[in-house]
């Protein structure tokens, strides 16, 4: 398992550029868990380590894409889609957008 450090800058000027950075890299590996630590500085941002593996490494890289969902996870697999789920809707509270266009299904599962 590798790691990769992001970080989601608070203000106007980044946080969509910032935002699509992680989609992309997100859409080319698999996910396996994240932590993340709210850093307040001049611009506040989102410190964000995700654990991954490149795509086809594991069961869920090789099904067809409509077999993906909440029935084909392991439970440590559900935990992380949770959390990722309650991330997008705390975030999407916090910037007042629809949560689809902070991170959309398919790049959580």
């Amino acid at each position: 398992m590798k790691i990769k450090f992001f970080n989601i800058r608070l203000d106007k000027e980044h946080i969509e550029k910032d935002q699509e950075v992680i989609n992309s890299f997100l859409e080319t590996f698999r996910f396996k868990k994240s932590s993340t630590q709210l850093i307040e500085n001049k611009v506040n941002f989102w410190s964000i380590v995700i654990h991954f593996e490149q795509i086809g490494q594991n069961h869920i890289g090789t099904m067809d894409e409509n077999e993906l969902n909440e029935n084909s996870l392991t439970d440590d697999e559900k935990e992380i889609v949770a959390n990722f789920k309650q991330w997008r809707l705390d975030t999407s509270k916090y910037k007042g957008d629809p949560a689809f266009i902070i991170l959309t299904n398919k790049t959580i599962y």
